[in-house]
């Protein structure tokens, strides 16, 4: 899940990269051949004020039989211009339920030299200001060395979706262009999607057989708000695509709909009036004729006491 920092976040990220000193690794040689690759992409057609530009996108959701998914994400990006800087840190947000299972990141840098990060080089944050007494969602921060005019950053990592989600959304406009980007949807056998598109027209799906899915898209405008007075925020504007999957043998209502999420609600809260043998016991104690009224209500609420403090 990528995340958008504030400047306040910006400061703060800043600051533990500081703290960590400049023991960067890195090899002659270190970039893999798919960064290198996207690095030579011709980049003539951007609009010159565009401050970077995404060279690659690439998106797989893997569905498990159990309905669990795990995204893989590639990402490439060059910086044309000072201000676009920050377009070369990864910023990825998890939590317990959405764990990170890896992340990689280069860069090549204006003079040609490679780098590749460390995993001890990549903090974890939380998010300041959230207004929340708790909250257990924090952000992995990669900032490679060489972030310049004219470098090239990359990453990929591999992240578990929340369990009860059954969906996942690409969003494929920013605001700054991308020039090839796809996202690909492997299923199980049994299993169905839908697709949602929202501020684009539908793309063609290529059926890859063997209930495998890729969309591709050409080149995408970004969405320029600068010069914008009381613009609305980005998200509410950029194009997106929202996949839902499930189960072919739920096929009471259609994917996506509120049916669907009447239906989900219904398969996760059905079981949870159904007594457990703890509680059909304490039942059969409390029964008339086995103990006064007062004791029994004080039992009633001695237990419920116990249940409300376990859960």
């Amino acid at each position: 899940m990528l995340f958008s920092l504030p400047l306040g976040f910006r400061l703060l990220v800043f600051g533990v990269f500081f703290s960590l000193g400049s023991g960067f690794a890195y090899a002659k040689d270190s970039v893999p051949d798919w960064v290198r690759t996207a690095a030579n992409q011709p980049t003539a057609s951007v609009p010159p004020s565009a401050p970077a530009v995404v060279l690659l996108d690439e998106t797989v959701l893997t569905v498990g039989t159990d309905g669990k998914a795990v995204e893989h994400h590639r990402h490439v990006v060059k910086i044309l211009r000072v201000r676009g800087r920050d377009e070369g840190i990864a910023k990825i947000a998890f939590d317990n339920d959405s764990k990170i299972l890896s992340l990689k990141v280069w860069s090549i840098a204006p003079d040609g030299h490679e780098y590749a990060m460390k995993e001890k080089e990549m903090p974890e944050v939380g998010i300041p200001n959230s207004g929340s007494m708790y909250e257990d969602t924090r952000v992995k921060v990669a900032e490679p060395p060489g972030l310049d005019k004219g470098s090239v950053v990359a990453w990929e990592y591999e992240q578990r979706l929340q369990p009860y989600e059954h969906e996942d959304t690409w969003f494929f406009q920013d605001d700054i262009p991308k020039l090839a980007q796809s996202f690909a949807l492997n299923l199980p056998a049994g299993y169905r999607y839908a697709a949602v598109w929202a501020h684009h027209a539908e793309e063609k799906a290529t059926d890859l057989e063997n209930n495998r899915t890729r969309w591709d898209l050409p080149a995408t405008a970004g969405i320029d708000l600068d010069r914008v007075p009381l613009a609305p925020s980005i998200r509410s504007l950029e194009g997106r695509m929202t996949v839902h999957f499930g189960p072919a043998s739920q096929a009471g209502a259609p994917l996506g709909s509120w049916q669907s999420v009447g239906a989900l609600y219904d398969a996760i809260a059905r079981d949870r009036m159904a007594a457990t043998p703890e509680i059909a016991a304490k039942a059969k104690e409390w029964q008339p004729g086995r103990r006064t009224s007062s004791i029994k209500l004080r039992r009633l609420l001695n237990t419920s006491r116990r249940i409300s403090a376990t859960l």
